[in-house]
C-alpha cells in the first residue's frame, strides 16, 4: 500500500501547493496546520480534490527530524506550514466522527460500525487511527468493543499544539468543526497487510519512583503536587532549570522528558500541555491521585 507525505511553508495557497505537489488520485486526506488556519487549508485543498473526504488537525507534526508548528510557544505566529498525509488507490479508507464523546455517541458509534463492516475490515489489512479532541481514555474504551470484534487494531492520539490560546480544540471533517469529539480514519491495504509497531525511546531518569499527591481536575488533567511539592518545581529542580524556561520552551522539555506512569514493569508517557502560575502541570493523559509516577 503507498501513501503520500508533504509539506509545504508560506501563504496558506503556496503551503498547500507544495504539500501537495505529486499527489494525484488520493483516497483520504489528512492534514496538519495552524490552529487558526484549519478552515481555510481546507478550502485550499477541497478545491483540488473536492470529492474526497477531508480531516484537518491543528497541532505538532515532525517532518524529516523538524518538529512543525506554525506558532510558537506563547502562541506568537512563526513561518506558516501545512503538512499533508494522504492514502492512494492501493488503499479504501473510511472517515467520520465520533460526535458528542463526553455523552452517548450511539448514532456515531452505529455508522463506525457500518463503515468498518462495509470494507470488510480485519486485523490482517486494516487499522483505525484516531484524532481526539477530549476525554482519550473514554473514546478508547468506546471503540474497543466495535474494533475487537473485526479484531481491527487502533492507533492515535490527542490533538494540541495550540500554545498560547484558549480556543477550545476540534477536528475539521470536510469543512466542519467538531468539538468534544473524535475523528478516526479507517484504511485498508487491499494489496498487502498492516501492521502496528510500538516503539519505547524513552528509559527512567534516575531511580526515584514519585507518587501524585494531588490532582485538580481530571477532566482537565490539572496535575498540581508531585511528592507534596509544587508540580513545576518538582520538574525544574530535577532539570536545573527555571519555570520561566520550562515554560518558553514547553515542547521541546517535553518530548526530551516527559513524566511517565508506573504501572508493573511499563512506562506511559505523560507528555506536559500547559504549565500554569500556581505550579500546577496541564497534562494530555488523565492522572490519579496516588498514581506512581517517573
Amino acid at each position: 500500500m503507498k501513501h503520500f507525505v508533504g509539506t509545504g511553508k508560506g501563504t496558506n495557497k503556496d503551503a498547500v501547493n507544495q504539500a501537495l505537489s505529486g499527489l494525484s488520485n488520493p483516497t483520504g486526506i489528512v492534514f496538519f496546520a495552524d490552529y487558526k488556519e484549519l478552515e481555510a487549508v481546507h478550502l485550499e485543498i477541497a478545491q483540488k480534490f473536492p470529492n474526497v473526504k477531508i480531516i484537518g488537525i491543528g497541532g505538532s507534526s515532525f517532518y524529516n527530524g523538524e518538529l512543525l508548528d506554525s506558532s510558537d510557544q506563547a502562541g506568537q505566529k512563526k513561518e506558516n506550514s501545512v503538512r499533508i498525509m494522504a492514502f492512494l488507490d492501493e488503499s479504501e479508507v473510511e472517515m467520520g466522527m465520533i460526535e458528542d464523546v463526553t455523552g452517548t455517541p450511539i448514532v456515531s458509534l452505529r455508522k463506525f460500525d457500518r463503515r468498518l463492516k462495509r470494507i470488510n475490515a480485519n486485523r490482517d489489512n486494516t487499522v483505525c487511527i484516531t484524532y481526539n479532541t477530549i476525554e482519550e481514555e473514554a473514546v478508547v474504551s468506546t471503540l474497543k468493543p466495535i474494533l475487537n470484534k473485526y479484531k481491527v487494531p487502533m492507533m492515535g492520539g490527542s490533538v494540541g499544539g495550540f500554545f498560547g490560546k484558549d480556543e477550545e480544540a476540534y477536528v475539521l471533517y470536510n469543512g466542519k468543526r467538531y468539538y468534544k469529539a473524535c475523528g478516526y480514519v479507517i484504511v485498508k491495504n487491499k494489496v498487502g497487510k498492516v501492521k502496528l509497531y510500538r516503539q519505547d525511546i524513552y528509559e527512567q531518569d534516575g531511580d526515584e519512583i514519585m507518587t501524585i499527591t494531588k490532582v485538580n481536575n481530571r477532566m482537565s488533567r490539572e496535575l498540581v503536587q508531585i511528592n507534596g511539592s509544587r508540580t513545576d518545581k518538582v520538574y525544574t529542580d530535577k532539570y536545573k532549570i527555571k519555570i520561566a524556561d520550562l515554560k518558553k520552551d514547553l515542547v521541546g522539555y517535553t518530548l526530551k522528558n516527559p513524566l511517565g506512569a508506573v504501572i508493573g514493569e511499563e512506562h506511559f508517557v505523560i507528555s506536559l500541555a500547559d504549565v500554569l502560575d500556581n505550579g500546577t502541570v496541564n497534562t494530555f493523559k488523565k492522572v490519579s491521585e496516588g498514581e506512581s509516577i517517573v
